[in-house]
């Protein structure tokens, strides 16, 4: 998942304070001295922060991880929260592109506020589909949104275990929410 020059650690931890605790990056020194203690980065419109160093831009959490353990990922980082935000050390974890995949929030498209689930039009009842390692499983056809809802949730937690997210909520599963 190299596509990225890797800065060597070391010069990371020259560059930037990581402060685990609250997840802030913060400029040690830059070539022209005006960021000298101020919080590094700026917030894309994915809202994960993104910083520039030597003519290329980073992810922080993936400058933070590299600060806090002494070596680059070798997966994706996926917040466990789901606020891409939020780079406290305990809310980062390695992930594989389909973990990573499979704890992203509810589609704006979404018309029913539910994830993995949608109306059928040939039936006339609401249909719950999930999508694991690239193929999308049909799981069935209910007469309410939340009865295919519940089926899709089962399926979620089944699958993505610590990785699943709950779409009614904004940020992530509910046993999830003790690291915000």
């Amino acid at each position: 998942m190299k596509s990225f020059i890797e800065i060597p650690v070391e010069d990371l931890r020259a560059m930037f304070e990581y402060l685990p605790d609250t997840g802030d990056l913060i400029w040690k020194c830059d070539r022209q001295k005006k960021f000298t203690g101020s919080k590094a980065g700026h917030v894309e419109p994915s809202g994960h922060l993104r910083v520039g160093i030597r003519g290329r831009y980073y992810l922080v959490h993936r400058v933070c991880w590299a600060i806090y353990h002494g070596s680059w990922p070798e997966q994706f980082i996926d917040h466990a929260n789901g606020k891409p935000d939020d780079n406290r050390i305990v809310n980062l974890r390695q992930a594989t592109r389909w973990q990573n995949n499979s704890n992203q929030k509810l589609s704006r498209k979404n018309k029913l506020g539910l994830k993995g689930v949608h109306f059928h039009r040939v039936t006339g009842k609401y249909a719950a589909k999930i999508k694991h390692r690239g193929r999308s499983r049909h799981l069935g056809v209910y007469v309410t949104p939340e009865e295919a809802h519940e089926v899709y949730s089962l399926a979620a937690e089944m699958l993505f275990g610590d990785f699943c997210r709950e779409s009614s909520a904004p940020y992530g599963c509910a046993e999830l929410e003790h690291a915000a």
